[in-house]
């Protein structure tokens, strides 16, 4: 479905007249970024570690710290629960790091996530038991798991929480929780990840210990950097900064895991970016827990021997190929099977089915048809759902809606999921199907891409993506810049990828010349000629080769405007 494009309006003239130090268009993006301050604008394109917000303002912190480093001292057992996605995996890495640091060597449990699901459960707790564990650390799950918790304090256990999901209105009643959402808590900046969050304990506890050199918990900043991008946080506040450093850090990792992942997916250290994080690295980590079990992942970001970093790193290529495959396969059964007229919400689901790749499928399908979707997998007597929205319908309302005939929900308006009783299926469908026709119908189900300024030709220049690139990393609410360019002529086009999928073309507009990638649109029945004038999005791309830089658009959409 064609996008509709909607050009933000100029920055205002006393807006840009207050600060002529910086360029107009940088001006112009950082103003559709709310960012307009000096200060601000300052502190935005120049995160800088001292700005860390104080881990001491996150609730419970010193009550979580002085608990952690008396088990340390005492030698009690200590168990880390994590969750299996990139976030958990490397939230767990960031805990046991730490305790490391501090002579402890903690026991770690990550759940299946095909066999047993998400948060703490009954096998973790058995495990923490087995282990003769007096203090279990959560992370990046256990601020919903009341039962749970209650269950580790009869068997004498104490529960330190450390998680960023939001707070039901009974949390447990845990030893500490530390969770920048809870209700009391001072911290300035809610949107950490839940690595982020272990992070923010790990600096205390460093600075309480008082034993370490200071600066260490830096370290730290590569594993969150992978999970602030790969858990879509906002690239906002002190997120920036964790990302920023995170990327330095990555480049000389000392996770052998991670620098043999590196090596093989022909990464340059020295130029990682948050694209790569979020893109690459990011996919091959929570490939483990789809496709096999995240202690895969895990084992890569904390292994010391050389022989099983390179052993894992070459698991995790051959799980994410796996995954990549089974995507490819879920998307054309979906695609083969859609019925017509597309109804409001779309909703299949199959035995053969992966469940851990399912939210990945029902986005695609998402964005292709600019319908809410959900996927569901069955296995045996229960299904599992998974579902992705679009802007405007909120998809755990419509879980809300259908209560009776689920099991258990969950998520935010955009992403969820769900289990049933597999009997229901028909029931579920037509329930959520029936509200999403009464809250869509008549509603614009077109997408919208959102184009940041009017660019000409001329204007595509080494120097002002170099002056763009200040706004790196770029991520959830610092969207990569879009612009939109008018009127051009083709002079060249061609066809280029494997499989002629992909088109090169030099354009022209007003005596200036530049080339232009357009990924997928040789075979979309709407691929422009030599000679055809065009409106095109574009994102600005720096094509490097040798010592030869030279500036190019990478094309979102084209309208042609009149053929040759």
């Amino acid at each position: 479905m064609k996008p509709h494009w909607m050009v933000l309006p100029e920055a205002p003239r006393e807006f840009t007249a207050a600060l002529p130090e910086y360029p107009d268009l940088l001006l112009q993006l950082l103003y559709h970024r709310g960012i307009t301050e000096r200060k601000d604008i300052e502190r935005f394109m120049d995160p800088r570690y001292e700005d860390l917000h104080d881990p001491f303002l996150l609730p419970d912190m010193r009550k979580a710290v002085r608990r952690i480093l008396t088990a340390v001292r005492q030698r009690e057992d200590i168990c880390v629960i994590g969750d299996y996605d990139a976030d958990g995996v490397s939230g767990a890495t960031v805990l046991v790091s730490v305790l490391r640091q501090l002579n402890a060597e903690p026991f770690v449990y990550i759940p299946d996530r095909n066999k047993e699901g998400y948060g703490l459960n009954a096998e973790s707790i058995a495990y923490a038991h087995e282990k003769h564990a007096k203090l279990v650390i959560t992370v990046d799950c256990g601020i919903s798991d009341y039962d749970e918790v209650e269950q580790l304090r009869a068997l004498g256990i104490d529960t330190i929480i450390v998680d960023h999901h939001e707070v039901p209105p009974k949390p447990p009643r845990a030893y500490a929780k530390v969770n920048p959402h809870m209700p009391e808590s001072a911290y300035p900046f809610s949107e950490l990840s839940a690595a982020g969050v272990a992070f923010k304990l790990a600096t205390a506890l460093l600075q309480e210990d008082g034993a370490q050199t200071a600066g260490q918990e830096k370290w730290l900043l590569d594993v969150v950097a992978l999970s602030t991008v790969a858990d879509v946080m906002p690239m906002t506040d002190e997120n920036r900064v964790l990302v920023e450093y995170g990327l330095v850090v990555m480049g000389k990792t000392r996770r052998k895991g991670l620098r043999e992942l590196i090596t093989r997916l022909k990464l340059d250290p020295q130029h990682l970016t948050a694209y790569h994080l979020g893109y690459i690295l990011g996919p091959h980590i929570n490939a483990a827990s789809r496709i096999d079990h995240a202690n895969q992942s895990f084992r890569l970001l904390n292994t010391a021997s050389l022989t099983e970093a390179q052993e894992l790193a070459d698991t995790l290529m051959g799980l994410n190929k796996k995954r990549q495959a089974m995507v490819d396969e879920m998307m054309r059964e979906v695609v083969m099977g859609m019925p017509k007229p597309v109804p409001y919400l779309l909703f299949a689901g199959s035995k053969k089915w992966n469940a851990g790749v399912l939210g990945l499928v029902a986005g695609k399908v998402k964005e292709k048809y600019q319908r809410p979707t959900v996927l569901y997998s069955d296995q045996g007597s229960t299904s599992k759902a998974s579902a992705r929205s679009v802007e405007g319908f909120d998809i755990v309302e419509a879980f809300a809606h259908c209560a009776e005939y689920l099991d258990q929900f969950g998520g935010h308006p955009m992403a969820g999921g769900f289990s049933f009783d597999a009997r229901n299926a028909a029931a579920v469908q037509q329930c959520l199907q029936n509200y999403a026709e009464g809250a869509l119908r008549g509603k614009s189900l077109t997408p919208i891409v959102r184009i940041d300024a009017t660019l000409a030709l001329q204007d595509v220049l080494v120097e002002n993506i170099e002056e763009i690139s200040k706004l790196e990393p770029f991520g959830r609410d610092n969207a990569e810049p879009v612009f939109v360019v008018r009127n051009a002529t083709i002079l060249e086009a061609r066809t280029m990828g494997k499989s002629e999928q992909h088109m090169k073309l030099k354009l022209e507009q007003d005596g200036a010349k530049t080339e232009a990638i357009a990924f997928n649109y040789a075979q979309t029945g709407a691929a422009p000629r030599a000679g055809d004038r065009v409106d095109l999005v574009a994102t600005l791309s720096l094509n490097e080769w040798g010592n030869m830089r030279r500036a190019e658009l990478k094309v979102i959409d084209l309208h042609i405007i009149a053929e040759h």
